[in-house]
């Protein structure tokens, strides 16, 4: 299995895809947090937001 690096620290879109990192898109994960206003967490499990 080849080895593919994590793109810890890069910020530009055109340096993932030009260097051949991992993606992983978040936008559904952003859109649950904002329709469950901040109550849930990486795990999917409810909790309450931090103040």
């Amino acid at each position: 299995m080849k080895w593919i690096p994590l793109p810890v620290g890069v910020e530009n879109f055109e340096d993932l895809r030009s260097n051949g990192y991992y993606y992983v898109d978040k936008t559904l994960f952003i859109k649950e947090l904002l329709d469950r206003k901040g109550k849930v967490d990486r795990r999917g499990n409810d909790h309450e937001a931090d103040p």
